[in-house]
Formats: C-alpha cells, sequence, structure tokens
C-alpha cells in the first residue's frame, strides 16, 4: 500500500451499497469485489442504506484515497449526485442504472432487450397469460423493461393482463404482493410472471 500512496494510488476501490434487501445485491457484490481482487485492487463496502449518511460515508472514502467509487444502488439521490460531482478526482461510476446526467459515467443494461427477452422466453414455453412485477417505483428500469416485455407479447397478439407493485427489491414484499393478487384473482389469474 505504501508503493500504491507515493504513487498517488491506494488500490482501494470505494463500492456504495444501498438497498440489502435486493436478493441481486448480493450477486452483484461478491461478481464486483471478485473481480477487483482478481486485479490487484481491494474493494471497500460503502452502506449508504441511511440515506441520512451519503455525505460521511463519501467523505470517509475520500479519506481513504480511494481510486474510485462504484454505485451499486437502486436509488441515485440529488445529495449524493451533488456529493459525488464536487469529489471530482475521484472517478464515481453508476452500475446497473441509466442516467442522463453528462458527467455521471454509467454502465447499465439495454432493459428493454431484457423485458423482452423474458417475454419471448416465457411465450417459448408456452405460457398464454402474464403478469410483471415492477420494484421501486422511483426507478425507470421497470419501465423500460416493461416495455421490451410487452412487446414481445403483443408480437403475438398477447399483452400484459396485471402490473404489480412491489414498491422495492424485496423478496417478502415481491411475496406479499403476489399473495395478495392471487387471493383476489381466485383461479381466474396469469400464468407467467
Amino acid at each position: 500500500m505504501a508503493r500504491g500512496l507515493s504513487k498517488n494510488k491506494s488500490n482501494i476501490i470505494g463500492i456504495v451499497v444501498d438497498n440489502f434487501e435486493n436478493p441481486h445485491k448480493l450477486m452483484q457484490l461478491d461478481e464486483v469485489t471478485s473481480q477487483l481482487q482478481s486485479n490487484g485492487k481491494t474493494a471497500m463496502v460503502l452502506n449508504i442504506s441511511n440515506s441520512n449518511c451519503s455525505a460521511s460515508v463519501l467523505n470517509q472514502a475520500d479519506q481513504f484515497q480511494v481510486d474510485a467509487l462504484l454505485f451499486l444502488g437502486a436509488y441515485i439521490t440529488k445529495d449524493l449526485l451533488k456529493l459525488a460531482l464536487t469529489i471530482k478526482h475521484i472517478p464515481f461510476v453508476v452500475v446497473g442504472r441509466s442516467s442522463d446526467i453528462s458527467d455521471i459515467d454509467f454502465i447499465s443494461t439495454d432493459d428493454s432487450a431484457a423485458g423482452n427477452h423474458i417475454g419471448a422466453l416465457l411465450l417459448a414455453q408456452n405460457h398464454r397469460r402474464f403478469g410483471f412485477m415492477s420494484g421501486p417505483e422511483s426507478s425507470s428500469t421497470w419501465l423500460a423493461r416493461l416495455e421490451g416485455y410487452r412487446e414481445a407479447l403483443l408480437a403475438q397478439k398477447l399483452d400484459v393482463e396485471a402490473v404489480l407493485k412491489a414498491g422495492k427489491y424485496d423478496r417478502q414484499r415481491g411475496f406479499a404482493v403476489m399473495d395478495s393478487y392471487l387471493q383476489t384473482a381466485g383461479d381466474d389469474h396469469f400464468d407467467a410472471i
């Protein structure tokens, strides 16, 4: 580490995470930390689940002289963006979310294409009645996925019968929303989601 500091490099990458309830977050964290370690970097996980602590956590990253910050969170707040932009000497990359802010680098999936692939897969499995469940309302990701999903179904003259809104990425919440739907729908429910 001392050699790195003499070159103004700590080889520490800060991984900014919120929403640990999301079941995919740990898989993402596992992959990112493994890739960093295999490239000689050290991962520093920075938990900002409590929205009031973003400033202190990013300032702490600055004190540790991290070489970059990767944002694996679900919610990019205005305060977090403002703070990331003020610490200009630390590259800030948003992973898994799109951004229309020119000063922020991001790595994202094609959510519309992903939705389309899911729709095509379910059609290939001979499903004919479809539902869709979204996560947080603040995320535009689910809208693009729904658009692609619908596109695949509409090509076969089918459509989404119900859009269920879980409100967050959480298994228990998803289960509760699905259970409520099934209670209401009875035997007249979609067969794929």
